[in-house]
């Protein structure tokens, strides 16, 4: 592969990733508002078990975006 396809495949699944986190912050905000809480209290507040399985992909997909950059910085 080359160095070119690489990095448009990196960047192609960076793009997808935010994607993937932007919808997942608004369903979590949405699902926190819902149940009467400020998404900022997340840290703080003892989590339904679908708000902490939306809480946990967040955090997954945060976990790959940094990954994705480590590599990204690594290439160049």
């Amino acid at each position: 592969m080359s160095v070119n396809m690489a990095a448009d495949e990196l960047e192609k699944r960076r793009k997808e990733l935010i994607a993937r986190l932007l919808e997942l912050d608004e369903r979590f905000e949405r699902e926190m508002r819902a149940r009467g809480f400020d998404p900022a209290q997340a840290e703080n507040v003892a989590l339904t078990s679908e708000l902490a399985r939306l809480y946990a992909a967040r955090e997954e997909v945060r976990a790959e975006l940094e990954e994705l950059a480590t590599q990204n910085d690594a290439e160049r």
